[in-house]
């Protein structure tokens, strides 16, 4: 199993076509060899409704404002969604 990456902020449009050229080279590798891959990318996306992750609680805050570029237990727990639908489709 492989998982895509998901953006910070859905409207930043270049660095969300980066991710997903990259995105893109990990599902057609993994797939090559037999894999499965979970879409982080699209299930971010519809979660901050193709905004911006931190503020739709999908990133750990920080005391001094902002986020990390690391899942809160929101995130994590939508991620973990991701990965059991595809092995649950397998």
């Amino acid at each position: 199993m492989a998982l895509t990456y998901y953006a910070l902020d859905y409207r930043d449009l270049a660095g969300d076509a980066i991710l997903e050229a990259l995105n893109g080279v990990i599902a057609d590798r993994t797939q090559a060899w037999g894999g499965v891959v979970a879409d982080r990318f699209g299930a971010f996306a519809l979660a901050s409704n193709f905004g911006d992750s931190c503020a739709a609680g999908l990133l750990i805050p920080l005391p001094s404002g902002g986020c990390d570029i690391h899942p809160s237990p929101l995130g994590r727990d939508l991620l973990a969604h991701a990965i059991a639908a595809v092995l649950d489709a397998k």
